[in-house]
């Protein structure tokens, strides 16, 4: 089912104070008459990238297991940035996998309160400070992703975003992954299969 919201629903998310009710209003509008929009719609505004990808993920927009697929995707894209330095630690990838494990119903809290503590001995532990960003996006995933599937998402979007390499490239790759969520292209099955195939 396709969600949609209107402007007081995106005013109740406190955007950017450069987004009055009047901008909100003309960029749902469209030049149609629209008074609601949906996710699609979101990510095909004429405004910066890193300002559709805080609109589109919203519970308002997104289903958590959507919210939770875009945060575990993410991450992920960062997997190959980390491993080519810590060749033999595989706690990121584990980490991506059980949570995509607890999405199917596989495990539960004690294997996600592993991958958390794991996680976060990765975090404190990262010598190479410039893969900093990969570690950090995927801890986020892992410890809010069972709790605030939004949270996860967001945060695990704005520490991608921050990678050295590349960056707008990578924001234009977080639109993608949205997209290819919402059109089914990139599944939780699908993901955890890809993940576990490349370990």
């Amino acid at each position: 089912m396709i969600k949609y919201v209107d402007v007081d629903t995106v005013m109740s998310w406190r955007p950017c104070p450069r987004y009055t009710r009047d901008q909100i209003v003309k960029l749902i509008d469209g030049g149609h008459g629209w008074t609601h929009i949906s996710a699609r719609r979101v990510l095909n505004l004429d405004i910066p990238i890193q300002d559709r990808l805080w609109a589109v993920l919203h519970k308002e927009l997104l289903s958590d297991r959507q919210l939770r697929l875009c945060a575990c995707a993410f991450a992920a894209s960062l997997l190959r940035h980390f491993e080519y330095v810590y060749h033999s630690d595989f706690r990121p990838r584990n980490a991506l996998i059980t949570t995509l494990e607890y999405e199917l119903g596989r495990c539960g809290s004690a294997a996600m309160d592993i991958a958390r503590d794991e996680m976060w001995d990765v975090v404190q532990n990262t010598a190479q400070k410039v893969y900093e960003f990969a570690t950090h996006a995927i801890a986020q995933v892992i410890w809010t992703a069972m709790d605030d599937v939004e949270t996860a998402a967001q945060d695990a979007m704005w520490w991608a975003a921050r990678q050295t390499i590349l960056p707008s490239a990578a924001k234009d790759k977080q639109i993608q992954i949205v997209r290819d969520v919402l059109d089914g292209r990139i599944t939780v099955k699908g993901l955890l299969h890809e993940l576990e195939r490349n370990k």
